[in-house]
């Protein structure tokens, strides 16, 4: 169907920079992220030619989550950056709002809270500006996240369930099921395993992998971290390796490297220490490549502590 629109439009027109953006989320969709890049920049190029500022911004935008999504967290904050200056100057608030939220998210993925937390205050700002309750739900669970990051859990369970509230008066399912999953990565930080366990249950009950698989990876995750803190460390194993395969099938570079952390926990506690090596190993190096510089430290850390511990 696109290559027939490409045969009857003109291959530098307006429809050529549409047909280059939806085929490039296409191929972001379906996880060839290089490719959606490609396309991306090509849509991004005509667009300067044309003299089209708002897509210009778009194609940014797509670029950056494109970057981001491989790991090009470099990349990924200049194309957000740019994307924000057009949109500055054009004054549209949700996409500004937008770029914001993207920008905290990379500077949380790299270890810098003070820069998230200016971007996220910008973001929640915007959104409740226009009233867009979506926006800032997203905003408070980005928040919620930021507080686990900064060891403020009691923080971070406020804003997870000041999101929860939100979008259960406007039935998105979607992301009330990730503003669960952070509620109880929260409650797990500040030790209330029995409600984040609680938690878990409702979005293992309300789900499934079909149905929304990202907030069942983070909840495999949630319940592998409880067991492992229990004692009941096969079952965590179990559970945090299904957490990694679903991470890994979505393609979530970062999240998948940070369940090998606490699967490699697990593995160590249950005496399994190659596979434990194996799997932080391969955490470090991720970490290292796409320049998450907080949890590099913390998987180094957990290296330190296990040489130190077989020496002693």
């Amino acid at each position: 169907m696109i290559g027939q629109c490409r045969n009857q439009c003109a291959p530098e027109g307006a429809d050529a920079i549409r047909l280059d953006i939806l085929e490039g989320r296409l191929a972001h969709t379906e996880g060839r992220f290089e490719a959606a890049v490609d396309l991306y920049q090509r849509a991004h190029h005509l667009a300067h030619g044309a003299g089209s500022l708002s897509e210009q911004a778009l194609t940014s935008n797509y670029m950056g989550n494109a970057a981001r999504d491989i790991g090009r967290y470099d990349e990924a904050e200049a194309y957000f950056t740019s994307a924000l200056e057009v949109w500055n100057r054009t004054g549209m608030t949700e996409p500004i709002a937008g770029a914001h939220n993207n920008l905290a998210n990379l500077a949380i993925s790299r270890g810098d809270p003070g820069a998230a937390e200016h971007h996220y205050g910008e973001a929640l700002v915007a959104f409740d500006k226009i009233g867009n309750t979506a926006g800032k739900a997203i905003t408070l669970m980005n928040l919620a996240v930021l507080a686990i990051e900064s060891a403020n859990p009691a923080i971070a369970v406020t804003r997870a369930e000041n999101a929860r509230a939100l979008l259960d008066t406007s039935h998105n399912r979607v992301l009330l099921g990730l503003a669960s999953v952070i509620k109880g990565e929260a409650l797990i930080e500040a030790e209330r395993l029995k409600e984040a366990e609680e938690i878990f249950e409702i979005v293992m009950a309300d789900y499934t992998e079909a149905t929304h698989p990202l907030a069942i990876a983070g909840t495999l995750r949630g319940l592998g971290r409880i067991r492992e803190t229990t004692g009941n460390r096969e079952e965590a194993i179990a559970l945090l390796k299904r957490a990694l395969a679903l991470y890994e099938r979505l393609k979530r570079v970062q999240e998948a490297a940070r369940t090998e952390v606490f699967l490699a926990h697990a593995l160590d506690g249950a005496g399994k220490r190659i596979e434990a090596k194996e799997h932080l190993d391969s955490a470090r190096r991720i970490f290292a490549e796409i320049g998450a510089r907080r949890d590099l430290e913390r998987a180094e850390a957990m290296r330190l502590r296990r040489r130190n511990n077989l020496n002693s």
